[in-house]
């Protein structure tokens, strides 16, 4: 079954059961012990079917423990890693720094990123990016300073990436948002 499996593998040897399972598991016991001390017609078969189930139980809710704690390990780990790109967002971010800062391997945060987002975590630093940057210049800021504040480094990269999301350029952009600024432009189908 999954416990042996996972002990045998040295992952895990211990598991914690919730009151109500521990109650659950109590009665199966407490069968179990009843049909070893009774003489009732095919006591063997039904005692071996008996704790087949407490196992099988076991193995079940063992299961479910770690892959609940494992799917809540990996929301926390990608609530922790859009939190620090938010907070540095106008810092050079490479995917090693990120794994450095939180502590992780920079391949399981790329998987987890891509897994829960359907997008690299450079994609969606860059989106990022580039909604602040369009958020400021709908405000009217300078495009110049608005592109260097938010870590494009060149001009012509920050043009290409802006017109391929928004079917504008940044100016163009500027320009339809301050003729009609109750509306934002809508960002182009990816």
């Amino acid at each position: 079954g999954y416990i042996l499996q996972r002990a045998v593998r040295g992952e895990q040897y211990i598991y914690s059961f919730s009151p109500d399972t521990m109650i659950e598991l109590h009665q199966q016991l407490l069968r179990i012990l009843e049909e070893i001390h009774s003489s009732s017609f095919a006591r063997d078969s039904y005692l071996a079917v008996l704790i087949e189930q407490l196992l099988l139980d076991m193995n079940r809710d063992a299961y479910q423990s770690t892959h609940v704690s494992q799917m809540q390990r990996e929301a926390d780990l990608l609530e922790r890693l859009l939190e620090y790109v938010d907070a540095h967002l106008d810092e050079d971010l490479s995917l090693d720094q990120i794994a450095d800062d939180l502590y992780v391997s920079k391949y399981y945060a790329a998987h987890i990123v891509r897994q829960q987002l359907g997008l690299s975590l450079h994609q969606y630093i860059l989106q990022k990016r580039l909604h602040q940057c369009a958020l400021e210049l709908a405000q009217g800021k300078p495009v110049t300073k608005v592109y260097q504040t938010h870590g494009f480094h060149d001009y012509s990269s920050f043009f290409r990436a802006f017109k391929k999301k928004y079917a504008l350029s940044p100016k163009e952009y500027q320009d339809v948002y301050q003729k009609d600024p109750a509306r934002m432009v809508p960002e182009k189908e990816q």
